[in-house]
């Protein structure tokens, strides 16, 4: 497989997942939920190789991610054109090289005839969710459901308890 294929396969199995358990209307028309596979791809800002444990890391506790990577596929060999928040999450959700898709340095947009990973699992009857930080634009080019439950900035005063926490304790779920 060339590359340029490959990192469009990516792109388009990037930041999404099937989401049944969100939306109790929502139903394939063709397929059992449990005849696909679920997608889901976990990127953090400044994250290397040396903090996760799966990547044989020391730098957090990761449980969780831990047993999602034992029961899924790995990316242990990625690489990006750019090391700058919208470049890369751009390359990863087109499958285009930042020059390519529009967003070649950070704070910029893509090009507003992209299509992203929502654009084509959609076509798969899948739907895409993105939670967390997002710093993709135009918003346009990349119709995820957006979830929230999650700091949609990297940075925040950590002295101030994140809106989930909030929710969490004031309620109890």
């Amino acid at each position: 497989m060339k590359r340029r294929n490959f990192i469009k396969l990516a792109g388009f199995a990037a930041f999404s997942s099937m989401l049944p358990d969100v939306s109790a209307d929502y139903s394939f028309s063709n397929e059992t939920n449990s005849s696909r596979p679920n997608v889901l791809v976990i990127m953090a800002d400044d994250c290397t190789f040396s903090d996760l444990p799966l990547y044989r890391g020391r730098n957090a506790y990761t449980p969780n991610i831990n047993q999602l990577a034992s029961e899924g596929l790995v990316f242990n060999k990625a690489y990006l054109s750019e090391a700058m928040c919208l470049p890369c999450r751009s390359e990863l959700q087109t499958g285009l090289h930042p020059i390519s898709n529009g967003a070649s340095w950070n704070h910029s947009k893509c090009r507003n005839d992209i299509k992203s990973t929502p654009d084509y699992l959609s076509n798969l009857g899948y739907r895409a969710g993105l939670t967390g930080k997002r710093h993709l634009r135009p918003k346009s080019e990349f119709p995820f459901d957006y979830l929230d439950g999650f700091d949609s900035k990297c940075v925040r005063n950590p002295t101030q308890p994140a809106r989930y926490a909030i929710h969490q304790a004031v309620y109890g779920r």
